[in-house]
């Protein structure tokens, strides 16, 4: 379907009507992949290299990885099994240490972690209260010195992506989900979106010092390494307590 015949079918524009619940089902389920610099996806959609999106961004310096020694590493959200890292999440499970919200991250001690990963956790959280009170309990459980490391869609550049020329309809469809969440559950829904100051704000006022914006972690496979036509659409920070 071009973005033309979305737009002026008026059947389209129903959202309670078949027609559009049939055209969300197609492009959802257009995948974004992950490591591919030029796919061709699901549903016939091609894109090409869209790197120039991102060329004013200066080379991002990778990770440092000196934290304590002595502590526990936690996952918030995690569903990699690690050595060494132990799991937090809203829901129990067979890898799950610990079970609360992370607004509170109940029964995790204070200053008991050498470090702290979250990716993609922090959008669905609310930019009015719950992320800077999320933000001050995380600092509460680190240790002095202490490494937070946090990944979440990058605002700035899904803007950049929506907007560039090369995309159709379909493809700015996948990248409207990435802003808002691809609601495949309840709990898929994205509450703020981040951009690198705006983060950085809410780590400094929380008390976190030391941050600065990393290419990647290195520490699992999942969405903080996310590509969409080439261009890396996560936000990657670490901080320090």
């Amino acid at each position: 379907m071009t973005a033309s015949a979305f737009l002026v079918e008026p059947a389209h524009r129903r959202m309670d009507g078949p027609p559009i619940r049939a055209s969300i089902a197609r492009r959802s389920a257009i995948r974004v992949e992950s490591t591919s610099t030029d796919r061709e996806a699901e549903g016939g959609m091609s894109l090409t290299d869209l790197t120039d999106v991102i060329e004013i961004q200066p080379q991002l310096p990778s990770a440092r990885e000196d934290v304590p020694e002595q502590g526990i590493k936690l996952h918030i959200g995690g569903r990699e099994k690690r050595a060494g890292w132990k799991i937090f999440d809203a829901l129990p499970g067979p890898d799950v240490d610990f079970v609360g919200r992370l607004t509170d991250l109940a029964g995790v001690p204070d200053e008991s972690c050498a470090e702290v990963y979250a990716s993609h956790v922090f959008e669905h959280l609310g930019y009015d209260h719950e992320i800077p009170v999320a933000l001050t309990h995380v600092h509460r459980v680190l240790k002095s010195g202490g490494r937070f490391c946090i990944s979440v869609p990058d605002l700035l550049i899904l803007c950049r992506l929506f907007v560039h020329p090369a995309l159709d309809s379909d493809a700015r469809w996948s990248i409207m989900r990435l802003m808002f969440g691809g609601r495949t559950s309840e709990h898929d829904v994205h509450q703020a979106g981040l951009t690198f100051d705006f983060l950085h704000t809410f780590l400094q006022e929380a008390g976190f010092r030391d941050i600065r914006r990393v290419a990647e972690f290195g520490l699992f496979d999942d969405t903080s390494t996310l590509c969409f036509g080439g261009v890396p659409i996560s936000l990657n920070v670490e901080a320090r307590k």
